[in-house]
């Protein structure tokens, strides 16, 4: 569910509403407008994970272990972005205390922030970033800045990640292709060489 607004009074309305509780106005044919992409990024602590949550539902976690990004679709209107961080203090590990594992200590921290999605947006990207120190109780993921772009500038944002994964496709192809190249120039020499050369290694080695 979210909130949009009411074509006829401007107040914030459930997008599942039949008509507006304040002015009587329809607005069921609102919730058929396109849904927008929505791009959270990590730019968090390695050694942190946080769980991302959408309009109170769970659309997946960031940070060690996990995903780097999470992509999804929303339609248009506002939204409440919420982070909860698990951090163990002292140590990401388990600690040791004469001879036997003792977990680190544990403690919860939550952030969040509203946005809103227009329908003139064609991308919203969402930086998730950390704060203070995870040694102590001060550690914590907050909700970074909130960007916009409009249809063009999300068409050319998608352009430019594709080139980038094309570029990186190809480099890794070529480093196979030369790998390949190397492992089979070694083997035609040994082939070829392989039990001349052992032997005049071992002469060499009885005449000196």
């Amino acid at each position: 569910m979210a909130l949009i607004k009411c074509d006829e009074c401007g107040k914030e309305v459930s997008s599942k509403a039949k008509s507006c509780p304040n002015c009587g106005n329809p607005i069921s044919d609102v919730v058929n407008l396109p849904n927008k992409k929505v791009v959270i990024k990590s730019k968090i602590n390695l050694m942190i994970r946080t769980s991302v949550s959408i309009d109170n539902l769970s659309v997946g976690e960031l940070g060690s272990g996990s995903k780097k990004e999470i992509e999804l679709e929303l339609p248009v209107g506002a939204h409440y972005i919420g982070l909860e961080t698990i951090v163990k203090h002292g140590s990401n590990y388990q600690l040791l205390v004469n001879g036997l594992p003792e977990t680190a200590a544990v403690s919860s921290t939550k952030d969040g922030k509203q946005f809103t999605i227009d329908e003139k947006d064609g991308l919203i990207e969402i930086e998730i970033l950390s704060k203070g120190s995870f040694s102590n109780s001060s550690g914590r993921c907050i909700v970074g800045e909130i960007k916009k772009y409009n249809q063009d500038e999300a068409n050319k944002k998608e352009e430019g990640k594709q080139e980038l994964i094309k570029k990186e496709e190809e480099r890794q192809q070529q480093v196979k292709e030369k790998q390949a190249q190397m492992q089979n120039t070694i083997d035609n020499f040994i082939k070829k060489y392989g039990i001349p050369l052992v032997i005049g290694i071992v002469i060499i080695f009885l005449i000196i």
